[in-house]
């Protein structure tokens, strides 16, 4: 069956990568898959050193996929378990039964997340009396959003 779909999975071994796999075809005959993996480790590094920052990726409804345990304890957002061993990530195992960013418990995180889903870039919201800012970056290929929040 020929797809074009981008294949995205998070492998779990001595550090977190994130593989990106696409089938190559010629003239409708599959030849091959092109493939990468990057360090989590170097992403986080180069754009998220401090904590002031927090990376949340999200599908179109403002289900969380994965976000970094600073952000997880943050925003209180439960993780389902960590892995110190090498698996691939081939479904939701990484939250459990976490309710959509949309149903957030904070009213004002919760308002900013219905407006970036509804398609607004940047929003800003109030935790504990600090001015948070919510940045959306799209990634068409798989309908998720990369959610990167500055305070």
């Amino acid at each position: 069956m020929k797809t074009n779909k981008i294949i995205i999975s998070l492998l779990l071994a001595v550090s977190l990568l994130l593989s990106l796999s696409v089938p190559v075809y010629y003239h409708d005959k599959f030849i091959g898959i092109l493939s990468a993996d990057i360090p989590v480790k170097n992403i986080l590094e180069k754009y998220f050193k401090d904590q002031t920052r927090v990376l949340i990726l999200t599908d179109n409804k403002g289900n969380v996929i994965c976000t970094t345990q600073h952000g997880s304890k943050r925003f209180h957002i439960p993780s389902y378990r960590d892995f110190s061993y090498y698996k691939p990530v081939t479904q939701n195992i990484l939250m459990y039964n976490s309710p959509p960013l949309a149903k957030h418990q904070n009213k004002g995180m919760r308002e900013a997340i219905h407006k970036i889903l509804k398609g607004s870039f940047k929003e800003n919201f109030y935790v504990d009396g600090k001015k948070h800012t919510i940045y959306k970056a799209e990634i068409k290929e798989t309908n998720w959003l990369l959610l990167k929040i500055i305070y």
